[in-house]
């Protein structure tokens, strides 16, 4: 009985110093009065707790809050930057990504890689590519958070394996057990929609929304027709999290509902503020299996991340027109259609965001002895 007790008491107190960490990584710098209020842990518990976390060097002193209030509980605490570090891979048809973030949530490093050659030889090259900018910041590989790995098409991020990537040529493609004998940290696989949407939750238009629709346009290959054609992809956030479905493949758009190869009228790189005939009957199909969604999946907003050809001014008001025309009104609860304000940036800023918050967590766990 003591054996349990003990064990249910050691499993709190790392849930509860991975709760705080996770608030203080997500929302940034906090006092005590404020972490006790959102957990609703009494203000002695939560003076221990960031007690042991100051003495793990996973957070530090960040200054006083602006309050009336005097007295040490009245500190903010925030993640110490050189504690911990993350990394982010997007891999794309036309471009490959890397960076490295730091604990605070700042980016440290970036660099685009060329597409000189093919994915899996580029992926036996990508440890020394890492280690290079480690060595260029003086980061311990140890520190390190994580690594995630955005592609596009299906992936089963369970396993870490890409299950479909046209753009990439890849099909049942292990990556995730390919990288994770290179580093001594976790590698996370996911779709480049559910990077972009977790980027825009922390960082971007989608902050303080727990519910929304993220939906991504990416140019690509003329149609036999010779007009534009784009990829499109969602994400979808429920309650705060990202939904992945039972095989964590959700988000796929197939041709039923959007035609890979359906063109766009290219107006000559976005210059025109006007829309063409059939740009707005694009727009207007895009905007009615977008108001479809919305009234199956009933969210706080819809988040567009598209190029200025697709949603330039004119255009992204008939994309808000089309939308709400359809959508099945609730009278007085709020709904929004919003233009991410972080574009394809996104994928990547999200993807090391992602290991960075998971990482912190698994640190708490390996100070703690789990």
């Amino acid at each position: 009985m003591d054996s349990i007790y003990k064990m249910n008491r050691e499993t709190s107190a790392v849930h509860n110093r991975s709760t705080v960490i996770y608030l203080i990584s997500t929302q940034g710098p906090l006092t005590q009065i404020q972490i006790a209020e959102q957990t609703k842990l009494r203000l002695s518990t939560v003076s221990n707790i960031v007690r042991d976390l100051v003495e793990m060097g996973l957070i530090r002193d960040a200054g006083r809050a602006v309050t009336k209030k005097v007295g040490p509980k009245n500190l903010l605490f925030e993640i110490s930057p050189r504690s911990i570090w993350s990394s982010a891979l997007i891999l794309g048809a036309s471009e490959r990504k890397l960076c490295i973030m730091s604990g605070a949530g700042h980016i440290i490093s970036q660099e685009v890689f060329p597409v000189d050659q093919g994915i899996k030889a580029f992926l036996k090259k990508f440890p020394d590519y890492l280690s290079a900018h480690l060595k260029r910041h003086d980061l311990e590989l140890k520190r390190g958070a994580g690594l995630t790995v955005g592609v596009p098409g299906m992936v089963d991020s369970r396993q870490g394996i890409v299950l479909k990537s046209l753009p990439l040529d890849l099909e049942n493609y292990p990556l995730s057990r390919l990288l994770k004998d290179e580093f001594p940290f976790d590698i996370t696989v996911m779709r480049d929609a559910a990077c972009g949407a977790y980027a825009e939750k922390y960082l971007g238009v989608a902050h303080g929304i727990d519910n929304f629709i993220y939906c991504i346009a990416i140019p690509g290959s003329k149609s036999s027709s010779n007009k534009k054609c784009y990829s499109f992809g969602i994400a979808i956030v429920i309650d705060g999290q990202l939904y992945g479905g039972f095989n964590s493949t959700a988000g796929e758009i197939d041709a039923a509902l959007i035609p890979s190869n359906y063109p766009w009228e290219d107006q000559g790189g976005g210059k025109s503020e006007k829309c063409g005939v059939e740009l707005r009957k694009s727009i207007d199909f895009l905007s009615e299996k977008m108001a479809s969604l919305c009234n199956l999946l009933d969210p706080q907003a819809v988040v567009l991340c598209m190029d200025d050809l697709l949603i330039h001014q004119d255009a992204f008001k008939l994309f808000q027109d089309g939308i709400l025309k359809r959508r099945i009104e609730h009278a007085g609860l709020p709904f929004q259609i919003l233009r991410s304000s972080l574009g394809w940036d996104g994928f990547l800023q999200g993807a090391a965001l992602k290991s960075l918050h998971f990482g912190l967590q698994k640190s708490v766990e390996r100070k703690m002895g789990l």
